[in-house]
């Protein structure tokens, strides 16, 4: 988690423009994310070889269009895109790389419905900019891990910065947790 915490990544912009932030506690700056060796970091530790990635904005949009208690949805009812699932074959861990960019590809492969489900939960456009928000770490019907992906559209300046600043106070305090400041 410090290291999700850490990025700058709008989905709507070309890959190689994600941005990480570096450095020591209050004194961090922006890098790109290809550029510096974090990206070759396990996504978790210990690392893993598979995982499910799943948009959450598309997941709790679909849990909303179902209809009667056995959770049946109406046929016309909205459709998540389907999970991404990423996994190495060689049981080599997957690296923060490796997820941003299956991830990157996946989210804009399925730009449309993300958006469709984003426009029913925020008052801001959705038609701009669309950050990376966090990563939640959820069970999945077969017992591997399911990453809820969560998305934001670009909102007016000072709300980004404060957004911004409130991900590198969770980064430091995983950091921490981790060992690493």
């Amino acid at each position: 988690m410090d290291l999700l915490y850490r990025l700058r990544w709008n989905l709507r912009a070309d890959l190689h423009d994600v941005e990480i932030a570096v450095g020591a506690s209050n004194e961090e700056r922006l890098v790109l994310l290809f550029d510096h060796s974090s990206a070759n970091e396990s996504l978790v530790v210990p690392g893993l070889s598979s995982l499910e990635v799943v948009s959450e904005v598309c997941l709790e949009k679909h849990a909303n269009s179902c209809d009667g208690d056995e959770g049946s949805p109406n046929p016309y009812s909205y459709r998540p895109p389907p999970s991404l699932f990423i996994e190495n074959k060689d049981r080599r861990a997957i690296t923060l790389r490796q997820f941003v960019t299956e991830v990157h590809a996946y989210m804009n492969e399925n730009i449309a419905k993300i958006k469709k489900a984003l426009r029913g939960q925020v008052t801001s456009s959705v038609d701009g900019k669309i950050f990376f928000r966090r990563v939640w770490a959820v069970g999945s019907d077969d017992g591997n891990i399911r990453l809820s992906v969560s998305l934001i559209p670009e909102m007016e300046r000072t709300k980004m910065e404060n957004l911004w600043a409130a991900h590198l106070q969770q980064a430091r305090m995983h950091a921490k947790e981790r060992g690493r400041q």
